[in-house]
């Protein structure tokens, strides 16, 4: 099933070729059967086709060209010129249609954002706990689908506590940026990463566990760099810990985040600052 809000640029120019196909089909069909007033309203049930569809630029150009062809169809199906009032009639529902395309694109534009808002966590900037559940569910079935590896890695700095108790809530939000800011510019585009309570979780497709511990050192070092070049904020002396963890058969995303939580747990318990995969653990460079 096509994932409306991933759409490539192809997909994109898919649509609109079909979509133009079915205005011409439909301006075709006004001008051999007379439709009248059933051309506008099959106009208007292809626009909200597309608004279902929440694919607001491809509804956009059929909006203004069902216009174009309804004037162009009434014109054809008559065989001779138009009367003054008809070409009103005409002209008035071209600019009704074109509304009905802003409105709708508008609309549209403004549920995303809302969408957008309530799936982000304020204070990270990355995807809030449920809706991260949501896309590492949907990717993981995926994988499995396709046999592709799949691995999770959470990220937790282990004196966040301490910190807010010596420095301030202040510090302890500001390291948190740091540690979302160093996952988000470090992953690929079609990583995943979203806040689960106070650790960061990146969902990496087609990574095994060795090649994700190698991406998480690179991550836990670059937060230590982020923080460096924070300016105004005090030093403050933290640890990151990574686990890891891959989906196998018939794994839930519950089962992986647990096995990936054991193996920061057990690092952690060890003095921590380094990343560790779950039954085999694999310290940091020093």
């Amino acid at each position: 099933m096509l994932d409306f809000e991933r759409l490539t640029r192809r997909q994109h120019l898919l649509l609109i070729l079909c979509g133009l196909a079915a205005a011409f089909g439909i301006c075709a069909a006004d001008v051999a059967m007379g439709l009248g007033l059933v051309a506008p309203l099959l106009y208007v049930g292809l626009l909200l086709t597309y608004h279902a569809a929440r694919v607001e630029r491809v509804y956009a150009v059929i909006g203004v060209v069902s216009g174009i062809l309804t004037l162009v169809g009434a014109y054809l199906s008559r065989g001779d010129a138009l009367t003054l009032a008809e070409i009103l009639d005409r002209v008035v529902f071209v600019i009704v249609l074109s509304a009905l395309a802003t409105v709708l694109s508008r609309t549209l534009s403004y549920q995303r954002e809302l969408r957008a808002r309530s799936a982000t966590d304020e204070l990270t900037g990355v995807s809030q706990h449920g809706p991260f559940i949501d896309m590492i569910t949907k990717e993981a079935l995926r994988a499995g689908r396709y046999h592709n590896p799949f691995t999770l890695a959470v990220f937790e700095i282990d004196n966040l506590r301490e910190v807010a108790a010596t420095h301030g809530r202040a510090a302890r939000d500001r390291l948190l940026k740091s540690l979302a800011k160093a996952c988000a510019d470090g992953l690929r585009p079609t990583d995943l990463l979203g806040r689960i309570d106070d650790s960061l979780v990146a969902g990496l497709p087609e990574t095994r566990e060795i090649d994700a511990a190698v991406v998480a050192e690179r991550l836990r070092r670059a937060t230590f760099e982020n923080e460096e070049a924070h300016e105004g904020g005090g030093a403050v002396a933290f640890r990151v810990t990574v686990g890891i963890a891959a989906f196998t058969e018939d794994d839930e995303v519950g089962d992986v985040l647990e096995r990936a939580r054991g193996a920061l747990r057990q690092a952690q318990g060890g003095g921590g600052n380094r990343v560790s995969i779950a039954q085999d653990e694999v310290p940091a460079v020093a």
